[in-house]
């Protein structure tokens, strides 16, 4: 079955699955062509057996009042449940071999189409005529509705994802700062009418960015045109996002979930992909990740882990985590070890070896990033949004080889020093990081 999945802000990459070829990413070109109703963003790849075609569309949080939280996600759940020949689409792309997922975040809604060349041929009409003419009626609302809350009852019950959350509503100034899935509350009040508004106001051209990888024919680029002209030419008001600058001391946010250990979440503002301080921040990100890394044969999920870092440059401004697991790590030793990290780095920058060493894992988790079909599409539509060259991911690459512990101490004095910290406790408990 299809995963219509509206994933958190900054997993998006790590939770939509795609398909690997044997070819480096870094080694294909990007290529653009004009569909008529927006440009379209290709990086062809022969080798592979299917191809993947990705909307991002300008309709995420910061397009919500407080009062629409949810909207976001109920309007393209609604579609990926729209009847198609009285069956919902989702279950008609599963049926015949493809893949359909939706995310959301801060700023873009996306939409993922998957399967081999020939099929996504006859997939992407489908698709089209349920972005055009979505069904808002009661029974498909509600479905969507019911898939939505539960996504958001996942979301309260992980204390990674709250906390995220927390830094997320303290960063942003307006709808962006919302939760991916809304509340119980703003989801009950939702009704079609609004879905059918939110669609209708956002879902235009003018907001879509179309991009492809894998192997993508002259029959896939018509499929692409297809789906790009689903999209109404009316024009959307556009959206502007600002956050507010962390304070010189930090300030903290508790809330209490039950859970069996506290964690606690430290947010920084951070380079948006595009800003010439990005490659340096991923350098930093590998120094954060690594210090508190316990040797692992598997990759534990972000919930077991002692330390996580998140960066969510899915949005501008980005932003940056770093959270502790109560049950592997004190909180507060946490917190100071992550202080002392961004005092030193401020301080004295790195070493000759130090730099050598994170710089490898930069690269090396740079290019996790860019692995499957899902990924490439999406970093293609995500350079393009935030105003980066389409083919910037080998850019990026080499950008890291240049990073020197002056670009270090900078990043760690302009990012670093100030922070947002969010407890997430155990109900009936009373703990402080300091």
């Amino acid at each position: 079955m299809i995963v219509s999945r509206i994933v958190l802000a900054g997993a998006l990459c790590a939770l939509l699955a795609g398909s690997a070829s044997a070819t480096a990413p870094a080694t294909l070109p990007v290529t653009t062509i004009d569909l008529g109703s927006a440009p379209f963003y290709v990086q062809n790849d022969a080798t592979s057996a299917l191809a993947g075609i990705q909307v991002l569309l300008r309709a995420g949080l910061d397009r919500e009042t407080a009062a629409q939280s949810g909207l976001a996600a109920l309007a393209a759940e609604t579609i990926a449940r729209t009847p198609i020949d009285g069956v919902p689409l989702a279950d008609v792309v599963a049926a015949r071999g493809g893949t359909l997922t939706s995310s959301v975040g801060p700023q873009y809604v996306r939409f993922y189409l998957q399967a081999e060349p020939a099929t996504l041929v006859t997939l992407a009409p489908l698709v089209a005529r349920a972005l055009a003419q979505p069904d808002t009626s009661l029974a498909v609302v509600n479905a969507a509705r019911a898939v939505v809350a539960a996504h958001s009852a996942d979301d309260e019950s992980n204390p990674v994802s709250v906390g995220l959350e927390m830094v997320r509503q303290s960063f942003y100034t307006n709808g962006a700062s919302l939760p991916a899935y809304g509340t119980s509350g703003t989801l009950a009040n939702l009704t079609g009418a609004d879905v059918r508004a939110y669609i209708a106001a956002h879902y235009v051209r003018g907001n879509a960015i179309v991009s492809a990888a894998g192997n993508v024919t002259p029959a896939v680029d018509d499929a692409a045109k297809q789906l790009a002209s689903a999209f109404s030419s009316a024009t959307d008001a556009p959206a502007v996002t600002t956050a507010r600058p962390f304070a010189r001391e930090p300030k903290e946010i508790v809330t209490h979930r039950d859970i069996g250990v506290p964690y606690l979440v430290m947010g920084f503002a951070a380079p948006s992909v595009s800003d010439k301080d990005f490659a340096a921040m991923l350098v930093v990100r590998a120094v954060l990740g690594d210090a508190f890394d316990r040797p692992s044969a598997t990759t534990l999920p972000i919930i077991s882990r002692a330390v996580g870092v998140v960066y969510a440059y899915d949005a501008s401004p980005a932003e940056f985590a770093v959270y502790v697991n109560g049950s592997q790590l004190d909180p507060a030793r946490g917190l100071t070890a992550v202080e002392a990290i961004g005092s030193s780095l401020a301080a004295s920058g790195m070493t000759a070896d130090q730099l050598k060493r994170y710089k490898t894992i930069a690269h090396g988790e740079w290019q996790t990033e860019d692995v499957t079909l899902a990924d490439r599409a999406f970093a293609i539509g995500n350079f393009v949004a935030f105003g980066a060259a389409p083919d910037s991911a080998p850019r990026i690459a080499d950008a890291i080889d240049a990073v020197t512990s002056a670009d270090i101490k900078r990043i760690a004095t302009t990012y670093l020093r100030r922070y947002t910290v969010a407890l997430v406790i155990p109900r009936a408990a009373d703990r402080s990081p300091g």
